[in-house]
């Protein structure tokens, strides 16, 4: 079976592996000039840095760990976050050493003290508007003393980077960079991979859905001490700062820092975070019912299904969506 592949991303580059695996004849068109998404680095000032934001892989899904390790020898990690805040800098999510800081505080404290003005700037609305869908993943109180971020069983990043899995993973398949948005449905296919915008599919015919993006700014400094420091506070305008040098523990005097600004994806910018209020979620339900009913496509990943996934999540469902009888070797 022909297959093309919208997109060289996370669920574009594990889609055209699966499929490729099993026997099918997979072509790939991605629009950037490279594979890897918003999962892409590169090297600057000798430090390996994520282009388009921090990403560190993180599951406790076996099968998707062990798919993943096929394509990249992984540093076992566990990074601690700290957010800066008017009352001090704290470990987050909120725990025993971040009580020992500023006093164990009730979930509203910590809720006021952690996430409103965060979440203020990085969706652009007052906390009030943010809808549950949003606040609710909000963490709660963690008891214990481990800061690290995610508490998953494997975490990890590619030792030689995520482009060079990505170049991996993607390796005997023609990829096409630099793609118009539409070029791919010039090819002829017997079945679509599709993991681009999914109002894009059907040519925002049911109206334009909205994203917030970020603008990103590099600059080469001192080593810090934090891998990541969010900035939970109305002074500094940028959401996060990272060290971009604690992926790879490198023992560096100077760095590079990477600062998030959030701003609305007008068109121009990268599409970074659906967003599910504003209209969003009725029209996103218009454009699944029209996916649906399409044939020979099948839709996979953050953009795609409007839906934010953790790393880990879009492989689980590129596995699930494509594991079919249909795709079996042939």
């Amino acid at each position: 079976m022909k297959v093309v592949v919208v997109g060289s991303g996370l669920a574009g580059a594990v889609a055209a592996r699966f499929l490729a695996d099993r026997g099918h004849r997979v072509e790939v068109f991605e629009s950037r000039e490279h594979v890897g998404g918003n999962c892409y680095d590169r090297w600057q000032d000798g430090v390996m840095v994520h282009q388009y934001g921090p990403h560190c892989f993180h599951t406790d899904k076996p099968e998707v760990w062990e798919f993943m390790n096929r394509f990249a020898n992984f540093r076992e990690t566990g990074f601690c976050v700290v957010a800066n805040t008017p009352r001090g800098v704290i470990p987050v999510p909120f725990n025993d050493v971040s009580a020992e800081i500023v006093g164990d505080l009730s979930p509203e404290e910590i809720r006021e003290l952690l996430f409103v003005d965060y979440s203020e700037k990085h969706w652009g609305i007052p906390w009030a508007e943010i809808p549950s869908s949003i606040t609710g993943r909000v963490p709660k109180r963690r008891e214990g003393r481990d800061c690290r971020y995610h508490l998953d069983r494997w975490q990890g990043i590619p030792r030689e980077g995520f482009t060079r899995m990505f170049e991996a993973m993607l390796e005997g398949i023609p990829v096409h960079l630099g793609c118009g948005e539409d070029d791919w449905r010039e090819v002829k296919a017997d079945h679509v991979v599709f993991t681009g915008s999914i109002d894009d599919y059907f040519g925002r015919s049911l109206g334009t859905l909205e994203y917030r993006s970020l603008k990103f700014e590099y600059a080469t400094e001192a080593k810090r001490e934090h891998f990541q420091i969010n900035e939970c506070n109305r002074v500094n305008p940028w959401t996060r700062a990272v060290d971009h040098s604690h992926w790879l523990d490198q023992k560096v005097k100077r760095t590079v820092i990477g600062r998030e600004y959030p701003c609305e994806w007008d068109g121009r910018n990268v599409r970074m975070y659906p967003k599910p209020f504003g209209g969003n979620p009725e029209r996103f339900q218009k454009y699944w019912a029209a996916a649906k009913a399409e044939r020979d496509v099948t839709f996979v990943g953050r953009l795609a299904t409007y839906k934010y996934l953790d790393m880990d999540d879009v492989v689980a469902q590129v596995m699930l969506r494509l594991g079919g009888g249909r795709w079996s070797a042939r």
